[in-house]
């Protein structure tokens, strides 16, 4: 029984202790919740944001080395920056924005820059290296928001070749704007792609809703003397008129067919025929005035 006494007492002390780290570490501008592979951890202080229903806007301002130079012995496949929304030394935000960056990531639209600098002023943009991640927090934290940079010797080259000091102070400016996806018709197309936001539509049509999806939908309509015959032609119903047996197609109408109609396109597609009896009729002409 003394034994497990003291062997409780050991575990409360080793909490104890590991409580104080980690209030320690916080105090210092630190932030809880673990990462993978080489990410530097933006203390809460060099990340100002801010919150609403319909936008969460984050800005980091930060050291990333002390020396450009450690670019170069940088994790080339995982590496990067996070920081974290809530917790006990993270970003402080409303409720709202202590939801997730999970949250965030998967369910609005999002839009981001990324600059280095340096202790010199110059600045670069490696927007085009960037991808963005969110990591689960443990025991109902906040989630972090990862940022990957990929190549990082490559852009120790990069910086080389524009003449940056590799001796330099190396700091990030890195802003992220999440702006709430809206959909007021709820077909997956967001209000601000959608052509037609208030009715439900299809992305083939930009949000608008189609007059038809297959020929069925369209059906076929009488009318005097024949019929419009319906198809489905790229969501749009298109219609074919067919007359009835006898009747032609003239200006939109079905017409009678004259009792002449069939000789008259016979001898429009034969014109030889045409010819010949030109021939014909030239030459009794000109034997009755020969004759006479």
């Amino acid at each position: 029984m003394k034994i497990e006494k003291e062997t409780l007492k050991e575990k409360w002390l080793i909490f104890l202790v590991l409580g104080v780290m980690l209030l320690a570490y916080a105090y210092k501008g630190g932030y809880l919740g673990t990462t993978f592979g080489q990410f530097i951890s933006v203390p809460a202080r060099d990340v100002t944001s801010f919150c609403s229903e319909e936008k969460v806007e984050y800005i980091a301002d930060f050291k990333l080395f002390s020396h450009i130079s450690d670019l170069y012995n940088a994790e080339p496949n995982r590496f990067g920056f996070s920081f974290l929304c809530g917790g006990i030394s993270g970003i402080q935000c409303d409720r709202f924005c202590r939801t997730d960056f999970v949250n965030l990531v998967n369910n609005y639209k999002y839009s981001y820059i990324v600059e280095l600098k340096d202790d010199y002023g110059h600045k670069i943009d490696v927007t085009d290296r960037a991808t963005i991640g969110a990591k689960k927090g443990i025991y109902g934290m906040s989630d972090s928001l990862l940022v990957y940079l990929k190549g990082p010797r490559e852009i120790f080259y990069k910086l080389m070749d524009l003449g940056w000091d590799e001796d330099s102070h190396l700091f990030v400016y890195f802003k992220i704007t999440f702006t709430k996806v809206i959909d007021s018709d709820k077909d997956g197309i967001p209000d601000d792609e959608d052509l037609c936001p208030n009715e439900p539509g299809i992305p083939q049509l930009n949000g608008c809703p189609p007059e038809c999806m297959m020929d069925e939908d369209c059906p076929d309509i009488p009318i005097e003397n024949g019929m419009k015959i319906g198809s489905c032609v790229n969501y749009e119903c298109e219609y074919t008129i067919v007359c009835d047996e006898g009747y032609e197609l003239k200006d939109g109408e079905c017409v009678k067919i004259s009792p002449f109609t069939g000789l008259i396109t016979f001898l429009k597609t034969n014109p030889i025929i045409i010819g010949l009896i030109a021939l014909v009729i030239i030459g009794i002409i000109f034997y009755k005035f020969r004759g006479e």
